[in-house]
C-alpha cells in the first residue's frame, strides 16, 4: 500500500498523536525489532520507542531528532522519555484483507490485518497501526 495516496482519499481521517510519554532507548548497534507487523531492521543510533501496549518499534534518529521532543529530566539523544511533536497524519482503517507497507532501514514489508489502520506521515512514509493502539494513542481531529 506505499502507493496509496491518504492525503487524496475523502474517507481518511485527519489524526494527531496524543502527548504520551514513549520510553525511549538509543541503539548501540544495528538490529532487528519483531513488531506485530513483522521484523523491522533499524541501524545503529536508531531510536527504539515502547508504546502504549508495551510494542517496540525503531524510528531512524533523523527522523526521531525531527518528529520527537525530550520531556523535562530527560536530556536529547540521551535514553529517556519523549513525546512525539504534534503533527497530523492521514489515517484510514483497513476492513477487507491482509495489506503490508515498506519501511526501515532495509525497506522491508511489515503486514496489517483486517481492522488495522494504514497511517501516512508523508508522501513517502506510511506505517501500520493496529487498532487498539490507534485508539489508545491518537486522536482523531478530522475528516478530509
Amino acid at each position: 500500500m506505499n502507493d496509496v495516496d491518504l492525503y487524496a482519499d475523502a474517507t481518511a481521517i485527519t489524526a494527531v498523536k496524543k502527548p504520551i510519554p514513549v520510553p525511549v532507548r538509543f541503539a548501540g548497534a544495528p538490529g532487528v525489532i519483531a513488531t506485530r507487523e513483522g521484523p523491522v531492521a533499524y541501524a545503529a543510533g536508531a531510536a527504539i520507542c515502547r508504546g502504549v501496549e508495551g510494542e517496540e518499534w525503531p524510528v531512524q534518529r533523523e527522523r526521531f531528532d525531527a518528529t520527537y521532543e525530550a520531556l523535562p529530566g530527560t536530556e536529547p539523544g540521551r535514553d529517556g522519555l519523549y513525546r512525539k511533536k504534534p503533527l497530523e497524519v492521514r489515517a484510514k482503517q483497513v476492513t477487507a484483507g491482509r495489506f503490508f507497507v515498506i519501511v526501515g532501514v532495509n525497506r522491508e514489508p511489515i503486514y496489517g490485518e483486517p481492522g488495522d489502520w494504514l497511517i501516512q506521515y508523508s508522501a513517502e512514509k506510511r506505517s501500520v497501526i493496529g487498532d487498539s493502539t490507534f485508539r489508545a494513542s491518537y486522536d482523531v481531529v478530522g475528516r478530509r
